[in-house]
């Protein structure tokens, strides 16, 4: 408490000059500016993770902003019961005025104190879907995939979601905590082929296609920290079923792991495969139409 004290009776007197207080202003904001750079520079030549750069960078920014703004304030708001007096009138406006500003501010310091998605990552919030670009203080950036693209993959376009959707909308996160996603693929064979065989293939097709993704999602599965992610099996499984819609025939359904950004080029050589061992085995697939 002592120290607390002796730091704020180092700061200059509320009742000096107007010279000394602009010479006051001056001196905080170029310290504060040659703190922020020292920062961003120390974390630079400590990691070349791009991710740890931008957080410690918006981190430092926002934090020197704060300090900024409080200690300017002193200088040109007489006394402290002043300054807390105005900042409870400036918010209390602000609230009724700019609710949804609010909001997001809240939402933000939500997202930086518990890292419910982080640049990189790929999440669907409400309706929106896509991988995270930038985050900031009122909208997140999102590069949007699915839609009319197929396969999860990317439109092209960019969405600015409001920060204040991380309190209201579930957010699903495709990468945080375990990197994996389970994707299905079907067909449908007709009833007079070999369906025993037809499975085998498909089992076959799925190891080969999965490679070492097994034990990859066995050990991100050790080295989960706040979650408990339990699963049956981590390889591909078969599941069939009679499928008596048009087309009609037995379906058979491969379950694999595979990695978000992957799905539609897994999908596609998995059917290529399939193609390929299907014709070699005299495996007919099903289509509306035949007899």
């Amino acid at each position: 408490m002592e120290i607390l004290q002796k730091w704020w009776s180092a700061v200059p007197d509320v009742q000096a000059t107007p010279i000394m207080k602009l010479l006051s202003t001056f001196l905080i904001i170029f310290s504060l500016w040659i703190i922020h750079i020292v920062i961003n520079r120390i974390v630079a030549k400590q990691t070349e993770n791009v991710k740890v750069r931008y957080t410690w960078r918006q981190a430092s920014l926002y934090t020197t902003l704060a300090l900024g703004i409080f200690l300017v304030g002193r200088q040109w708001i007489l006394g402290l019961h002043s300054i807390l007096t105005v900042l409870g009138l400036i918010a209390a406006g602000l609230t009724i005025a700019h609710k949804e500003m609010l909001l997001n501010l809240a939402g933000w310091g939500t997202n930086f104190w518990r890292g419910v998605f982080t640049e990189g990552d790929r999440i669907q919030i409400g309706s929106h879907q896509g991988d995270v670009v930038a985050t900031g203080i009122l909208y997140f950036t999102l590069l949007e995939i699915g839609n009319w693209s197929g396969g999860d993959q990317s439109t092209g376009r960019i969405i600015k979601v409001p920060n204040s959707l991380i309190h209201i909308e579930p957010i699903i996160n495709y990468t945080k905590s375990f990197p994996y996603i389970w994707n299905e693929v079907s067909v449908i064979i007709t009833p007079k082929s070999d369906w025993k065989r037809a499975e085998s293939l498909l089992l076959e097709i799925g190891n080969a296609h999965i490679g070492e993704i097994v034990t990859k999602a066995e050990q991100a599965l050790k080295h989960l920290k706040n979650e408990v992610i339990v699963f049956k099996t981590l390889t591909p499984s078969v599941y069939i079923k009679l499928n008596q819609s048009k087309p009609a025939g037995i379906e058979l359904t491969l379950r694999y792991l595979c990695k978000p950004r992957q799905r539609r080029n897994t999908e596609q050589n998995i059917y290529r495969s399939v193609l390929e061992k299907f014709q070699q085995n005299q495996i007919n697939l099903s289509y509306e139409g035949w007899e």
